[in-house]
């Protein structure tokens, strides 16, 4: 059958059902974490095999991440690693053909880390460095962050790690040769049954196709060319072009998987959003008879998909102090260097008040103002001589705070790599996922 030649040239099991989820290959934050755990939940409660489809064929910075840390001010900042050595240098080279990184620099000087951290940082280097001879940079990615979950100390430790499809085989798939040629018999009806689907969920924000004056309808293919990228691929192209040297673009990909690859399809937030127009698009653009097939091996024409995901935040040092109390004490050390009560000098607010009341009565650039004026700089310079203690301290306290606000996004993020939370938090996150099942 169709789905039983599509999971063995994936190198998929043909003869048990499938649960699958995936993400871009990345160090992964605990949300994208929660849908690998709810595979593997869902897999064992089902008695069925769990995939993880990995996307490779973007232009992505895998080995970027980010680690919490504290700089040389004291500040609890966002630490931005490239683990490649690329650091500002961004490559549209895709991964699955971008270079592995043999060699993970050090992380940069200048910076303390938490001792937790700084463990995690390490054993994220040596997963990467045991990985280096890997086929790609997605490739090296993914297999280090499974060795981190699947590893002694992982929180997957005690089953085996997912099958592993990334997104460029599809292209190496009958089944995806047998809707370049559909496309082929029906680029505009492809084009229109798409751009309908996608017009109906505005919350995924999904790109209409294009139509070209000389290229014709756009479609929803990449085209592509070994080390060079991806391109949107045109009906003019079709004909020309071997579906090897195409992919899927994201909506077709998950759609080619719950048509022929699974049972279940686990997303994240953003998918929950675009995958419903899989089941608005292709159940109208495929043919009818590959809808009664997968009646016939009683299964849904698409696998259904459900959504899993999860918050976790780190226990990071600090005081939270919101932004508002920020301002407000960076606005009292201003205030106070022009308002001498703000520090306790009843006297000299009285001197300050007198002497504006009296400039705003002189008549403007007068004699008299600007003798006024002058007399209120002496006043107050008077007043930062005799309370620079004072009002030194206000300054560091508004400093303190505005580090503290600062900090306090970084302790809301839940966006860290999962590698620098807890085994603590880890397992409990397992545990609460566990018992949904």
């Amino acid at each position: 059958s169709r789905t039983r030649r599509f999971r063995e040239q994936l190198g998929l099991p043909a003869d048990a059902p499938i649960v699958m989820s995936g993400h871009q290959a990345q160090f992964w934050h605990p949300g994208i974490l929660a849908k690998m755990l709810t595979g593997h939940a869902m897999a064992r409660r089902a008695g069925a095999a769990f995939a993880w489809l990995v996307i490779d064929h973007d232009q992505s910075r895998p080995f970027q991440t980010r680690l919490p840390a504290i700089d040389e001010r004291g500040r609890l900042r966002d630490l931005a690693w490239a683990l490649d050595g690329e650091h500002a240098v961004h490559t549209s080279t895709p991964l699955d053909a971008r270079a592995t990184t043999p060699h993970p620099p050090a992380l940069p000087r200048g910076w303390s880390l938490d001792e937790r951290v700084r463990a995690s940082a390490d054993a994220l280097v040596r997963a990467l460095a045991n990985h280096a001879h890997a086929a790609s940079a997605g490739a090296q990615v993914t297999r280090a962050m499974l060795d981190l979950l699947h590893g002694e100390d992982g929180v997957l430790r005690d089953v085996p790690p997912p099958f592993v499809v990334y997104a460029t085989d599809l292209a190496r798939t009958d089944l995806f040769a047998e809707i370049v040629e559909h496309a082929r018999r029906q680029p505009q009806s492809m084009h229109a049954i798409y751009n309908d689907a996608a017009a109906r969920f505005p919350r995924a924000e999904l790109r209409a196709l294009r139509i070209d004056p000389d290229e014709g309808h756009e479609l929803p293919l990449w085209k592509r060319a070994h080390g060079h990228g991806v391109s949107p691929l045109f009906e003019s192209e079709l004909a020309d072009l071997p579906p090897e040297a195409m992919l899927p673009r994201a909506l077709l990909t998950t759609g080619m998987l719950r048509l022929a690859g699974c049972e279940l399809f686990i997303h994240g937030l953003g998918g929950r959003e675009y995958e419903p127009a899989n089941d608005a698009w292709l159940s109208r653009w495929l043919p009818e008879d590959w809808m009664r097939g997968a009646q016939h091996e009683k299964r849904p024409a698409l696998a259904p998909f459900v959504t899993a995901s999860a918050d976790l935040t780190l226990d990071l040092p600090g005081d939270s102090v919101s932004p508002e109390d920020a301002a407000r004490a960076r606005w009292r050390a201003h205030r106070a260097r022009h308002h001498p009560i703000e520090v306790g000098d009843a006297d000299g607010q009285r001197r300050r008040d007198t002497l504006v009341s009296r400039i705003a009565a002189a008549a403007r650039a007068s004699h008299e103002r600007r003798a006024l004026y002058n007399e209120l700089h002496g006043l107050l310079e008077s007043h930062w001589r005799a309370h620079r203690d004072a009002l030194r301290a206000l300054d560091e306290r508004a400093d303190e705070a505005s580090r503290a606000a600062a900090g306090a996004d970084l302790r809301r993020d839940r966006t860290w790599p999962f590698c620098v939370h807890p085994p603590g938090s880890l397992a409990a996150l397992r545990s609460e996922i566990d018992a949904r099942f």
